[in-house]
Parts: structure tokens; C-alpha cells; sequence
């Protein structure tokens, strides 16, 4: 209770005795001091409820959280509207069926001829110049291969000692194949298997003895194998024109790791560190990279200089839409307005993507995109709430990187390819508890490369992995991926 506010008057304080007026001038100043107490808790707790409103609103459409992170009764509809017709194929559409395998390729052959004609019973004769060919796949018993390689032993009859035959080099010195490596190591990773479902596939339908620490040491042989091609897609990634960069938590000896990738049109690199400091990215690219870099707004990247940048605007968007989103009507403003002019600057850029608009007109219309761009971020830094003047003040900092691919050729508006590089990652993570040991993180991280690298090559994944071990089994060199 502030003395303004007091009921008396100075003219009736003074009136009553002094004892009286010091109490009541204490018990007015200890309940300033609760009031003003009270007023500054109450700010703290609107500020948390604010920014708790915030968190619960953030969703894959405003934020970089996940699709699958949003809550089942969130889930937006399709927004586009039904086109009335049936679901499948159209009529006239192109169709799609299995091609037939040469008659050599098919493990047996039967011809059925009729006898008789099923319409007057009358006999049939001949034969069918151009039968309907009716082909049915099925798998192959499975069974084990077991080679048995007997090592005799002698015994010289001049000096009475013993000499037992050695192993061939082409033969493991373990109980497994370069094929059976090769088979559990991709069922690991590709098909996000645990090793204890692995053990328990190989034993129970393929009849090969399997203790669920057996496919650890498949991943061991299987890092090992990879040590070469892994260091070549390292040194093609630091020698290309455009690089996509992102990273992502994982789990990592008990606690946070993050997991980085870099991607090519024609590589892909994973890494998986402790750390999601700018020293990592500097390790991947090298420090003497003069390409072009691909990402989001994370800070770790701008020891990159802005004109080699291209921020991502799938991200930017999301922003974007939480601005528009926000309680605070300037924040909510500029929030769309950025937006407008991210429709209408995809909209021009899928244009240009089609052909039907040449670079030159897109970089004259892009003047006034920035100029439009710049203004809604100004607004937001002056007039937004403290998240949106944040944001926009990080986006203005480094806005010439908004417009990187406007400027240069084979620069995507968007940091896509990345994040979709990383969702078998991601789905590995979530189906696991990450990994705990040296080898498993070479392993994950080798083995991710490979299998995207090979996927962007053309190569067979599961004939390179085994051509892979069979090399560092037989001591040859180590075939080339790229």
C-alpha cells in the first residue's frame, strides 16, 4: 500500500499522536515492501507462463521439432481440397507391374496345355505360340554354407617336432564370412535391427549359431573394412562446390552426443562427436574450404564468410510462422508479412526451377523481395517481443546469406537434402539407446556413410560391404566407393 493510497489524510495523520503515526508509517512501508515483492514475482511468473504458452504452441510446422513430436490431436489435415475422384490409379495413367525374368533365370518351367474345350467338350490338340507367362517368386529354403577347412599336423622324423598346415589367407580366421559380416552389419544400420534381433534372425531362421555379442564383432570387422572409403568421402566432401551441413542429438557413451552429416550431390559424410561446436564443422570441411555451405541459423557455421552461406528457408519459414503465431499483434505483423513474401519468393523460384523463368528476371525481382524482407525484419528487431526482435536480429545480421542461391548457380534455397540424409539416423536413434563404445561410433558413423554414398553412386550396397571384408581378409586393397 503505497501513502497515496492510505484512507488518512496528512492533515489526520498529524492529528493523531505520534506513537500511533510511526506504527501506522511501519506497517505502511512493510507492506510497500510485500507489494513490491509480490509485483516483481508476478513479473517472473507471467514471463515463465509466457514462455511456457510458447513451448507448448512450438510444433514441426513453427519450429525444427520433429513431425513425429507433434501430439495425435494436433495433427493438421490436408489442406488441399478433395479432387473427387477414386483412390488409386486413374484411368489413362501409366501402368506399373513387374517385369517378367528371362526364361534362363527361372528355376523350372511348366507348361499347361487344355485338353479338352471347355465350351463343347470337343479334344485339343497343338500348342500355344505365345502362352500367358505367369511368374511366382518365392524365397529359398535358408541354409547355412558351412566350409570345413582341416588343419593337419606332422611331426618331422629328423628333428621329432610338429608343424601344423596354417590357415589361408582367403579363409576368416573367425567363424564368419565376408557375406554373413556384410548381411548383419546392414541389417544393424539400414534396418534399424538390435543386435540382440539380429542374433535371434540369424539363429532362429537361418540356422547360424548366434550369441547377441556376435554382431558387436561383425561391427568391428565391419568398421575396420570401412576405414579407407570413409576417409576418401572425407576428402571429396572438403574438395566440393556445395556442401549441405546439419547435426542432430545422439546419444553417445551414456551422454549427449550429436550427430553431424555433410552431403554432395554425390557424398554423404557422418560423423558422430561429443560436440556441436564450429571446431567440428572446421574438422569436416577442413579450414581451407572455399566452397559453398548449405544450413540453418546455428552459429556453429559462421566462421564460414556470409557470401559462401546459404541460410536454409525451410527453417526460416518455420520462424516465420511462429512470429505469425505470436499473442503480440507487432510480432504476429511482421511474422506475416515475412511470410508473404516467402510464398511469393518459392513461387518465382519454382518458376525458374520449371524453366519458365530466366535467372536474370529472378535476380531483378529478388531487389525487391530483399528490400521487403529487410523492412519486416527491421520492424520486428524495433517493435517485436524479445523472442521476435531476437530472431530478427539474428536473420538481419546475416541476411546476405538469404540470397545466396539467387545469386549462384546449383545453390538450393533450402537445407533438405541434409535433413533428409539424417532421417534414417534419427530413426535409428529413437529405436535405440544410442551407442556406447569407440567402435560402435566408428561403425555407425562409417557405415551411414557408405550406405548413403553408395545409394547417391549406384552401388550395390551389400556387394561393396562384402567386397570390402573380403579385401582386408585376403590383405588386397581396399576397392574404391567413389
Amino acid at each position: 500500500m503505497s501513502r497515496s493510497q492510505f484512507p488518512l489524510s496528512d492533515s489526520q495523520m498529524q492529528a493523531l499522536p505520534a506513537e500511533l503515526r510511526g506504527v501506522l508509517k511501519s506497517v505502511i512501508d512493510f507492506y510497500d515492501a510485500q507489494l513490491t515483492q509480490l509485483r516483481k514475482e508476478n513479473a517472473k511468473l507471467q514471463k515463465r507462463v509466457t514462455q511456457l504458452e510458447t513451448r507448448l504452441s512450438k510444433n514441426s510446422q513453427n519450429s525444427s521439432k520433429p513431425p513425429s513430436s507433434d501430439p495425435a490431436y494436433d495433427k493438421k489435415s490436408d489442406k488441399k481440397k478433395p479432387s473427387g475422384k477414386k483412390r488409386g490409379g486413374q484411368p489413362g495413367h501409366k501402368r506399373h507391374q513387374r517385369k517378367l525374368v528371362p526364361v534362363e533365370e527361372c528355376k523350372s518351367v511348366q507348361d499347361f496345355i487344355p485338353e479338352a474345350c471347355q465350351h463343347c467338350g470337343e479334344k485339343l490338340s497343338g500348342k500355344d505360340e505365345q502362352p500367358i507367362r505367369h511368374q511366382v517368386y518365392e524365397l529359398p529354403e535358408i541354409v547355412p554354407i558351412i566350409d570345413e577347412y582341416r588343419l593337419h599336423q606332422l611331426t618331422c622324423p629328423h628333428c621329432n617336432k610338429s608343424t601344423r598346415a596354417p590357415i589361408p589367407v582367403d579363409v576368416p580366421i573367425h567363424h564368419s564370412g565376408p557375406r554373413l559380416v556384410a548381411f548383419s552389419s546392414l541389417m544393424i544400420t539400414k534396418f534399424n535391427m538390435s543386435h540382440r534381433k539380429v542374433a535371434l534372425f540369424l539363429k532362429k531362421y537361418c540356422g547360424i549359431p548366434c550369441s547377441t555379442g556376435l554382431p558387436s564383432k561383425y561391427q568391428r570387422l565391419a568398421a575396420s573394412s570401412l576405414e579407407v572409403p570413409y576417409r576418401q568421402i572425407e576428402t571429396a566432401i572438403q574438395k566440393s562446390e556445395v556442401v549441405h551441413l546439419d547435426e542432430t542429438i545422439y546419444k553417445l557413451l551414456k551422454k549427449v552426443g550429436y550427430l553431424w552429416n555433410a552431403i554432395t550431390r554425390d557424398y554423404s559424410l557422418f560423423r558422430l562427436t561429443s560436440s556441436r561446436k564450429k571446431v567440428v564443422a572446421q574438422e569436416i570441411l577442413d579450414e581451407d574450404f572455399s566452397g559453398m555451405i548449405i544450413t540453418d541459423r546455428y552459429v556453429g557455421y559462421d566462421w564460414v564468410p556470409i557470401l559462401r552461406r546459404q541460410l536454409c528457408w525451410a527453417h526460416l519459414i518455420r520462424d516465420f510462422k511462429s512470429m505469425a503465431e505470436s499473442k503480440h499483434e507487432a510480432s504476429r505483423l511482421v511474422g506475416e508479412s515475412l511470410l508473404a513474401s516467402s510464398k511469393v519468393i518459392f513461387e518465382n523460384w519454382n518458376r525458374f526451377k520449371e524453366g519458365k523463368m530466366k535467372r536474370s528476371t529472378l535476380q531483378r525481382k529478388s531487389k525487391v523481395w530483399g528490400r521487403e524482407v529487410d523492412a519486416a525484419l527491421e520492424e520486428g528487431m524495433e517493435n517485436g517481443n524479445n523472442d521476435v526482435g531476437g530472431t530478427c536480429r539474428h536473420i538481419w545480421r546475416r541476411s546476405d546469406a538469404l540470397w545466396t542461391f539467387i545469386r549462384r548457380e546449383n545453390i538450393e534455397p533450402t537445407n533438405n537434402a541434409a535433413e533428409r540424409a539424417l532421417r534414417p539416423a534419427i530413426i535409428k536413434r529413437n529405436l535405440s539407446f544410442g551407442v556406447d563404445s569407440e567402435s560402435g561410433r566408428q561403425f555407425l558413423e562409417r557405415m551411414l556413410s557408405i550406405i548413403a554414398t553408395s545409394e547417391q553412386q549406384n552401388i550395390d550396397t551389400y556387394a561393396y560391404l562384402q567386397s570390402t571384408l573380403t579385401a582386408q581378409l585376403t590383405g588386397k586393397p581396399t576397392p574404391k566407393l567413389l
